[in-house]
């Protein structure tokens, strides 16, 4: 399923076919993209300072009505627990069914949708600007950026990365907080199991050794991207461009570009076990492409090259 909101203020569901599936209308503004936990519900807030929890469905199972005006998307972090900042300079934790975990004041407003790792750590950046970093509910190191974040945190195994003054820093938190390395960059991504990093600027899609910033390896995009690319475990950097194009591209050279929309794209949402990407463009649709047998890629049930297999022009208008 691929669940996709919109400024006029709802939640579609769609099949991989692009079929719809629900839609669920929302009091306010959606504020970013939907969550989904591991039981397949899905989580949105909006402006009306709500969270909305909706089951598989399309039946809603709760609201929560937050204390101030959220800033951020929610996400969804391990044992289902959901965190979103507010206008209030707070971070916030919710149960899964509902119920307020804990909240912490950072003094600053909360810049960015927080970011979750495998080992429970939580980060957010605030306009000061740092990088904060939270576990089991408490703030343990707050980092100094020198420049606005650029785009969401990115917590890896071993490192905390932050796009940030044109520069990507890589982060040690243990035995204390610490810069480790630095690097040129104006996208990032780094893949689920935290072997492969990726950095864009000026044109050129680096790959870079996550524990030291290395380079790896580098090809040329002939394009500018317009968003941050996703990033397959077998290091296949999926880069999204303003020309509505997407630029597939393996180490050694290898690449892949076709056509996806007439606007520029953005919002990559790569799946790991389906060996398939959903891309939004500005346009008000959203694609399901199928990379089929890529180098690095598993074969799909598609095979040679890539395709589009579906578009879903969603209401005109809409912002997916």
């Amino acid at each position: 399923m691929v669940y996709v909101s919109t400024v006029e203020g709802y939640v579609h569901a769609l099949a991989a076919d692009g079929a719809f599936r629900w839609s669920y209308g929302l009091e306010g503004v959606p504020i970013g993209a939907p969550a989904v936990d591991r039981n397949g519900e899905v989580y949105v807030a909006t402006s009306a300072r709500r969270v909305y929890a909706i089951r598989a469905d399309g039946h809603l199972r709760w609201v929560h009505r937050a204390p101030a005006r959220i800033t951020t998307s929610v996400v969804s972090g391990a044992a289902n627990t959901l965190y979103f900042g507010a206008s209030d300079q707070r971070l916030y934790a919710l149960t899964s069914w509902g119920g307020a975990l804990w909240n912490r004041a950072l003094g600053q407003a909360i810049v960015g949708r927080p970011a979750i790792s495998v080992d429970g750590w939580v980060g957010v950046a605030t306009s000061r600007p740092e990088l904060c970093l939270f576990k089991s509910g408490s703030l343990v190191s707050q980092l100094p950026l020198g420049a606005p974040l650029r785009q969401p945190v990115l917590l890896g195994l071993e490192h905390r990365f932050a796009v940030s003054g044109g520069e990507l820093l890589a982060f040690d938190d243990q035995p204390k907080p610490a810069l480790v390395w630095r690097a040129a960059a104006r996208y990032v991504a780094a893949s689920e199991n935290g072997e492969w990093l990726v950095v864009e600027d000026q044109g050129q899609l680096r790959w870079l050794s996550p524990r030291t910033g290395e380079q790896l390896d580098s090809v040329s995009l002939l394009g500018d991207a317009s968003a941050p690319p996703a990033l397959t475990n077998a290091g296949v950097a999926i880069v999204p461009l303003v020309s509505g194009e997407l630029l597939v591209a393996a180490r050694q050279g290898a690449t892949l570009r076709f056509k996806v929309a007439a606007s520029p794209l953005w919002g990559p949402n790569w799946n790991e076990h389906g060996q398939r990407l959903v891309v939004a463009a500005g346009s008000g649709s959203v694609a399901n492409v199928e990379l089929g047998a890529w180098p690095g890629v598993p074969t799909g049930p598609v095979g040679g090259g890539g395709s589009a297999d579906t578009t879903r022009s969603l209401t005109p208008g809409s912002g997916a």
